[in-house]
């Protein structure tokens, strides 16, 4: 979105987020979070490329977990990936978006990941200036009933980011 703006693409005053996700550890078990981590192979998504890897990896940074655990990471093109080393027994652990545990219902959210470790993941949207006809989707995606369906797919919305 950033890149649309810079090159006055978009109709910069109809811009806003229209959701949000968190970042979780998914997993099989009731293991611990940290043992997740620190013993065995873990799914992320590749930090050099992917957005859940460049989240996951501040967030471990910031709580000092990066050093002790980036030997046992796994790197995967996509987060939907990292999930399935997870679900196929080839990783213990994963860290992906909360949205993306609906794909994966065996799975659950072993540990989600304190906003403040990480940069806010938020979903923008905004109208070109080509094509400004969208609005009704635009306002039909901020409004209560898009949001229910945001939140009904695991996304955080709008109205809840900091």
């Amino acid at each position: 979105m950033n890149f649309l703006a810079e090159r006055r693409l978009i109709l910069a005053e109809t811009r806003r987020d229209i959701a949000g996700n968190i970042l979780v550890i998914a997993a099989q078990g009731e293991d611990d979070a940290g043992s997740l981590l620190t013993q065995g192979k873990f799914a992320m998504g590749d930090p050099g490329n992917v957005p859940a890897g460049k989240y996951a990896k501040a967030a471990l940074d910031k709580m000092h977990m990066w050093e002790k655990v980036k030997a046992n990471a796994v790197f995967a093109d996509n987060v939907r990936a990292a999930l399935e080393f997870v679900r196929k027994g080839a990783a213990k652990a994963a860290i992906v978006y909360g949205s993306d545990l609906k794909a994966a219902p065996e799975l659950k959210a072993a540990y989600t990941f304190d906003p403040a470790t990480h940069a806010p993941i938020r979903y923008p949207a905004a109208l070109t200036r080509d094509n400004p006809t969208a609005r009704a989707f635009l306002e039909f995606l901020s409004s209560s009933e898009g949001q229910a369906i945001f939140a009904e797919w695991g996304f955080v919305p709008a109205g809840a980011m900091n």
